[in-house]
């Protein structure tokens, strides 16, 4: 047996660490179950200095946008705005090393092209939607061109235009006035203040400068109609200044969510297929129960008011008609069923039931049957609206609603054409044609074409007379070929519209026409009008009232 001897025993030294053989992992702190993880910090977003230059670009023509307003009375200054909007975005967006993708090209052209009726026509009415088209084009340029269009040219187009109008400038609403001061390093912020002590120091050189060259009056003249302010109206200034702060965020918000990509999961191929296969829940059988009435009401009127779309064709009035009232009627009419039927098509394309998203033929025959039926009333429409031409001329109503008469023909022959060829985008085909068409009606100058055609007719004696006051509401457009209608009717019957007497009482058309003239030189000799109302319609109108005796 082996005697053990126990170790000796040593008291524990006070302040001295334990130390044990094994060593044991000390427990991890409880975490309170009831308390949010906290969310990592999200980086401070840095704008370059070209964002910051962008950021500014966009205040200022915001400002100079709500200068152009009202678009008819400064359609120069408008076109400019347009021009430069464009042109700034694209060397920023190119610079930034973005290349450029056919559709936002596409319709950034169109928009330019579009906006030159500004100066190419005096009409109020195609100045306006010149202007917003050009508006609307740019959202979708900046959004096209950074790289985030999704659809190109598909029937989803629509999506792109509603993502870049109503969803990107709500994302980034605040980004321009937080980049107008700052950046990296700040860099953006000083290089504005360099630019603003520029603009300083020019001011004592460019005063002295302008008061040694005012010698010349052709120079006087054009700086005073460039920057005119006799009638300066600093309040009117301040609000548009504050008015330009939420028009340039909403731009240059654009810009930013879509170079950012902060909506890129927002309204998806996938997610707009998945909506629309949703809504596809309406059985075959009732909606074929619910188109066949209206069908069936369409013919029932069409052969009881036979009579009345076949002298359209004949060119023979009915009894009871005027040529005023037959023409408006076949146009509400047509502007009626044409929308009836297309709101028809839409709901039967968005809810007919399809069995595994294949075609259905129930939605062939209906839109063909609709759409013939359609342009049967185009074209009755459009025969008595010629019939109604023919015999009182042109007026920009009687234009406008034969335009919107073919535009409507070509959407439905494309609708007929789609049901026999898949591969036609429908919807982006469409809205080509309604652009390609309004770029054509905004181009064409439809004041001086009316102005011309009537005057024409007129002289050679298929026109009765001319309505001078609805030539006068055409404006500078109008005044070229009234003066071309007045020297003819000089050498006619050997009159001078710079001495005849003639009543503002008398009725006969020489002599409203010789009032009209007058009164137009009168204008000319008093008018004052700022640089930035120049239009091509004015100027041939200037060039035509002084090459007349008016002037002597």
């Amino acid at each position: 047996m082996t005697n053990y001897t126990p170790p000796e025993y040593r008291p524990p030294v006070v302040g001295a660490p334990v130390v044990t053989d094994t060593p044991y992992p000390q427990p991890a702190p409880q975490q309170n179950p009831y308390l949010m993880p906290q969310a990592p910090e999200k980086p401070k977003r840095e704008y370059s200095l070209r964002e910051n230059i962008f950021a500014w670009l966009s205040f200022i023509l915001a400002y100079f946008f709500w200068l152009a307003v009202p678009i008819n009375d400064n359609p120069l200054g408008a076109f400019i705005v347009v021009l430069l909007m464009y042109i700034g975005a694209t060397i920023v967006l190119l610079v930034k090393g973005k290349k450029p993708q056919f559709m936002p090209v596409l319709v950034g052209v169109s928009a330019v092209v579009v906006s030159t009726c500004l100066i190419l026509t005096s009409s109020s009415f195609m100045h306006f939607f010149a202007f917003m088209y050009a508006m609307v084009a740019y959202c979708y340029y900046l959004y096209g061109l950074s790289g985030n269009q999704r659809f190109r040219f598909s029937d989803f187009i629509l999506v792109d235009f509603v993502k870049a109008l109503f969803v990107l400038p709500f994302y980034s609403f605040s980004d321009m006035f937080v980049s107008m001061f700052s950046g990296k390093g700040n860099k953006g912020g000083r290089f504005i203040v360099k630019i603003l002590c520029g603009i300083l120091i020019a001011v004592v050189p460019t005063l002295i400068v302008l008061s040694l060259l005012s010698y010349d009056s052709d120079f006087s003249n054009l700086m005073d109609k460039m920057f005119n302010f006799k009638n300066f109206d600093l309040m009117s200034h301040i609000v548009k200044l504050f008015l330009a702060l939420p028009f340039g965020a909403y731009a240059y918000s654009i810009y930013i969510s879509s170079v950012d990509k902060k909506c890129e999961n927002i309204l998806t191929a996938e997610s707009c297929k998945k909506s629309m296969n949703s809504v596809r829940f309406a059985p075959a059988i009732t909606l074929l129960t619910a188109s066949l009435p209206v069908l069936f009401l369409y013919v029932v009127f069409f052969i009881s008011q036979w009579k009345y779309y076949v002298s359209g064709f004949t060119g023979v009035l009915p009894k009871e008609f005027s040529y005023a009232q037959y023409a408006r009627e076949g146009f509400f009419q047509l502007c009626t069923v044409s929308v009836i039927n297309l709101i028809i098509l839409i709901v039967i394309a968005l809810f007919l039931k399809r069995k595994e998203n294949k075609p259905s033929i129930l939605l062939k025959v209906l839109s063909v049957v609709f759409s013939v039926f359609t342009l049967v009333l185009i074209s009755t429409a459009v025969a008595k609206m010629v019939m109604y031409i023919n015999c009182y001329g042109l007026t920009p109503k009687r234009v406008y609603s034969s335009w919107f008469m073919l535009v409507l023909a070509l959407v439905f022959i494309l609708i007929i054409v789609k049901q026999f060829v898949k591969k036609i985008k429908l919807i982006a085909l469409s809205l080509s044609i309604l652009v390609l068409m309004f770029a054509g009606l905004s181009l064409s100058g439809v004041e001086e074409f009316i102005a011309e055609y009537n005057v024409n007719r007129y002289l050679e004696g298929s026109l009765s007379t001319v309505d001078i006051e609805a030539l006068d509401e055409l404006g500078d457009p109008a005044i070229e070929h009234l003066v071309r209608l007045a020297n003819i009717l000089d050498e006619r019957n050997g009159t001078d519209i710079a001495i005849e007497k003639v009543s503002y009482t008398d009725e006969s058309m020489y002599s409203r026409l010789v009032v009209l003239l007058r009164d137009e030189a009168v204008k000319l000799k008093a008018q004052d009008n700022s640089v930035w109302s120049f239009t091509v319609p004015s100027l041939k109108a200037e060039k035509a009232l002084r090459s007349t005796a008016l002037f002597d």
